[in-house]
């Protein structure tokens, strides 16, 4: 599961899938662990989409264009932001 550092999307419509390849469960919730869930994606600080380690994947279609961060509430170390451009 990539949650540090940067992830550029070139186009607006731009879908973003997570997976977890790892032993253990992660989420990618937007926000930051300082600031808690936008609830843009990845569901909330209280609710968040888990993503398992058997193959669990997660995906989010981004309409706009922006910076937007994300990390894993289980894991508040891993961070990291998707920039999506106009194309």
């Amino acid at each position: 599961m990539m949650l540090t550092g940067q992830i550029l999307l070139k186009s607006i419509q731009g879908t973003l899938s997570h997976g977890s390849m790892r032993t253990s469960h992660h989420t990618a919730t937007s926000g930051s662990p300082e600031s808690g869930s936008t609830g843009m994606f990845g569901g909330t600080d209280d609710s968040p989409e888990i993503i398992g380690p058997e193959g669990d994947t997660q995906s989010f279609t981004f309409d706009e264009a922006g910076e937007f961060e994300y990390y894993c509430t289980l894991h508040p170390s891993m961070v990291g932001t998707v920039i999506v451009t106009e194309g």
